[in-house]
């Protein structure tokens, strides 16, 4: 009964329901404890399938007790320097990456590479993949040319050992142009990403996402080099994939079109812009609801395009539905709040309504300095707009008193005159 359950779990797994997944893993953990005891290593092995769910998942903290469950066993039973013991290693630099904890990160990968340099030795796949994910470490740390150094070894196995056209070997192509791409060498970017590309659609097909992921990191070196062109002929080879392979109204269709909005505003063409982030907005309505973050992250989009081209009332409009959702889903302390309430303030302050530009900037500075304190980037920032806007007001007010002061003046002549 276990071992069904186990299947189930890596069934609802491989299909990305995960709450499912883990859902039968704790069946199967429940059974493994009781029959074989909490120190069996296939109860490790339930162990280490929930701390990947739970990573998958975004729960770091959970998923890091479930390993370190896993590794205690596995270090008591097999030994420090088992293989076994590497993979829950490898598990743990993973999630401590994903944390932003670099560190820990390098120290958990390159206590794996160890033992896998020194069971599978240097050219096994194995390895390469260790070479791979430090290199993603210290992609993640800037430290581009250590990045590089592992991205190349790991390509170098990869195509000694798997094939210069297996898709592993294709994946090292694909981070290796991340790196370039990160350090301004679009050129070197563009034909790894091509090299990546090629191998890609060989192996696996036009439509398959792998590729389709690879089409939009190339359009994203187009996009930095400001050639909105050649990223939009890319994007919308990838929209026509997504459109007839997932359906026009799945959540992945919306990224594209999304990411087509963003390159169209950069380009200055809001008409177009607009269309595009009206049909993500209709469906991340429809797919996450009215009251998703997400929802109000378009809300916000398609309000600075309206800000951008000078209608105000409907950059209003926009501002506001997005602060009805983020008031109503998010702590009313949370950054998200305080960035729509600038944003209501920007368009309040073009209007000329400097009262409530400076309302909005002080409940938005407000939630900063507690958030980030008084002298993050971003507090000093709203701090410079809310200055700017008692300034106005002080000018506003001192113009008024200079034209009182000529009125009466003027009014005095003409009742000198009279006499």
């Amino acid at each position: 009964m276990g071992e069904l359950y186990n299947r189930c779990g890596n069934g609802y797994y491989d299909l990305g329901q995960y709450s499912l997944a883990k859902e039968w893993h704790y069946k199967v953990l429940e059974i493994r404890e009781r029959v074989l005891g909490k120190e069996h290593l296939d109860t490790v092995i339930t162990y280490n399938d929930l701390g990947l769910v739970c990573c998958i998942q975004g729960d770091y903290l959970p998923a890091l007790k479930w390993y370190n469950k896993a590794l205690e066993i596995r270090e008591k039973i097999l030994g420090k320097e088992h293989l076994s013991t590497s993979t829950i290693y490898n598990n743990l630099a993973a999630v401590y990456g994903l944390q932003g904890n670099y560190p820990l990160a390098l120290e958990w990968y390159n206590k794996a590479l160890e033992i896998r340099e020194g069971e599978l030795g240097k050219e096994h796949p194995v390895t390469a993949t260790t070479y791979n994910n430090l290199a993603g470490i210290y992609k993640s740390q800037e430290d581009y040319p250590a990045a590089l150094e592992l991205y190349n070894k790991a390509l170098e196995v990869r195509e000694r050992v798997l094939g210069k056209e297996h898709p592993s070997t294709s994946q090292v192509y694909n981070n290796l142009a991340g790196v370039y791409k990160l350090q301004g060498d679009h050129m070197t970017a563009i034909e790894m990403y091509n090299k990546a590309l090629e191998i890609a659609e060989k192996v696996l097909n036009k439509e398959h996402p792998v590729v389709t992921i690879m089409y939009n990191n190339l359009a994203g070196v187009y996009e930095s080099q400001g050639d909105y062109s050649a990223a939009l002929e890319i994007y919308k080879k990838i929209l026509e994939v997504r459109e007839r392979v997932l359906g026009k109204e799945h959540s992945s269709t919306s990224e594209v079109y999304y990411t087509l909005a963003k390159v169209y505003e950069f380009k200055g063409d809001y008409s177009t812009a607009l269309e595009m982030y009206n049909k993500v907005f209709e469906i991340k309505e429809k797919v996450l609801g009215k009251e998703h973050t997400t929802t109000a992250t378009v809300c916000n989009d398609i309000a600075g395009v309206y800000y951008y081209q000078g209608n105000y009332p409907s950059a209003l409009k926009w501002y506001n539905k997005a602060l009805m959702i983020v008031e109503r889903v998010l702590d009313r302390d949370h950054a998200g709040v305080a960035i729509t309430y600038n944003n209501l303030g920007l368009v309040c302050e073009s209007q000329g309504d400097y009262p409530s530009a400076l309302e909005w900037y002080n409940k938005a500075l407000k939630i900063r300095e507690k958030v980030f304190g008084k002298d993050h980037p971003d507090t000093l920032a709203i701090c410079d707009n809310r200055d700017r806007v008692k300034l106005s007001m002080e000018r506003v007010g001192f113009t008024s008193k200079i034209r009182m002061f000529i009125w009466a003046c003027l009014d005095k002549i003409k009742e000198s005159f009279r006499t």
